[in-house]
């Protein structure tokens, strides 16, 4: 088939292919039109849709808005898609100003349990919180207003959408007040600033919070449907609350570990290979030499996880020292003894020649490892060394058993937040396999190098 043939026939499927989703999509959106629904229906909807928010193990101030605060629904239009556009009159107290009135108020509460002496547990003081709040909300003035709430027809029947403000002017403007509460740094007391009590905070977020999900029902077709889910998952894994946080903050932990580590890695692994080499040539540093061997005999005998909580949970924490460091200092050691070997592989690769002009220069024994031999074996193991330092920067992921914050664990905060396991966990091996296919890539440029500047 000529040249020609093969890009006609590849338009000609591209026609039908753009045809056929035309046609799928056309079908599809010539029956979008929502059912017959009464304003009963409606309300009866809306109603179950809005008694479900609190939730079974709501606080008492947030049961006290849920019943102070009524929807009726006036009239239903009917939108261009499954959709079906309620006009609707609130009724509620205005809880939401009632909160910023009294934020520095509810936020500086005595942690001290008075019975016991000793910081309330987080339960005590959601209670304490959420009786003062709730005396402060039966005060609170009423109010009425008229909003449109959404219900879209699935193929498990109507749901109702029910975005953040829609939810918001339904229990009187808890949800924008609750987000302030949380954005907060810090409170006046007695005229100067304070810095938020995070457990306090908390506390009173929980006594307002509500259960609902802000995800607008898809009645799309199937694909655009699979589109739609994509990037819903995207915005709530890394867009909402600034998740992706997570993942760039991780990754300077991963970094940094890495740097450190690797310094340390060469500088005990050339060391550990000397005295190795020098033993071996010259008979000397026996001591030093069987140190080094146990040395490489356990750490590269034993997992790096394991070793990493002996050092962390035995060592460093009973005296304080901070997990990062264990980390550093863990990775570290384990690197070194991986190092160790390659650069022994490489100063046995050189020519027992080269020792000997060295000596017949009138050099030492040190001059010459320095000055000859060194050099040479860091160009043969220049590569074997960097792809060390790549297994190094993946090896750091089991950190996070020690509670670090890395990439790795960067994603699973994400997932423990958003209960979705696909989109963040992808996320972090394709951040780990950009950085390995990035040094890859400088690897297989400094190899080419060398190997230029041999011919």
């Amino acid at each position: 088939m000529t040249k020609k043939k093969k890009i006609l026939l590849g338009a000609v499927i591209a026609l039908v292919a753009v045809a056929a989703v035309l046609v799928g999509v056309f079908f599809a959106k010539s029956n979008m039109t929502a059912s017959e629904l009464t304003v009963d229906e409606a309300q009866a909807l809306i109603d179950a849709a809005l008694d479900a928010m609190p939730g079974e193990l709501a606080r008492n101030s947030v049961k006290y808005i849920a019943e102070e605060s009524r929807v009726t629904v006036k009239e239903l239009e009917y939108g261009v898609s499954k959709d079906i556009r309620a006009a609707c009159e609130v009724t509620t107290i205005d809880a939401g100003t009632v909160i910023r009135a009294h934020t520095d108020e509810l936020l500086n509460v005595d942690t001290i349990d008075p019975a016991t002496g000793i910081e309330m547990t987080s339960t005590k003081l959601k209670l304490k919180i959420d009786g003062k709040l709730l005396a402060l909300l039966e005060s609170a003035e009423p109010v009425m207003r008229e909003i449109t709430i959404t219900l879209y027809e699935t193929k498990d029947g109507f749901v109702v959408y029910t975005p953040d403000e829609v939810v918001d002017a339904c229990f009187g403007g808890v949800v924008s007040a609750a987000k302030e509460v949380t954005a907060l740094k810090s409170i006046t007391v007695d005229g100067a600033a304070v810095t938020v009590n995070t457990n306090l905070k908390k506390g009173l977020t929980e006594c307002v919070k509500l259960n609902y999900s802000a995800k607008q029902p898809d009645v799309s077709v199937p694909l655009v449907k699979w589109f739609n889910n994509l990037k819903y998952d995207f915005y709530r894994n890394f867009i909402q609350n600034d998740n992706w946080r997570y993942i760039t903050k991780g990754l300077w932990v991963t970094v940094r570990v890495t740097f450190f580590a690797v310094i340390i890695g060469i500088v005990l692994g050339f060391l550990v290979a000397i005295v190795r080499c020098t033993n071996e040539k010259t008979g000397k540093l026996k001591l030093a030499n069987a140190i080094c061997k146990i040395y490489l005999t356990v750490l590269r005998g034993t997992p790096v996880l394991v070793q990493l909580m002996i050092i962390y949970f035995v060592i460093f924490m009973p005296i304080g020292i901070d997990k990062f460091l264990a980390a550093v200092i863990c990775f570290g050691l384990n690197s070194g003894a991986y190092v160790a070997e390659i650069v022994r592989g490489g100063i046995m690769s050189i020519d027992a020649g080269q020792m000997e002009a060295g000596r017949s220069l009138g050099f030492g024994y040190a001059q010459t490892m320095l000055y000859i031999i060194m050099p040479q074996t860091f160009k043969a193991v220049l590569p074997a060394l960097a792809n060390e330092f790549i297994v190094l920067l993946k090896e750091t992921s089991v950190s996070a058993y020690i509670g670090l914050n890395d990439l790795a664990r960067g994603g699973d905060i994400i997932r423990g937040v958003t209960y979705s396991a696909f989109m963040p966990l992808i996320a972090v091996a394709l951040v780990y396999l950009v950085v390995v296919v990035f040094l890859q890539w400088l690897v297989g440029k400094l190899e080419r190098r060398l190997r230029s500047n041999e011919r």
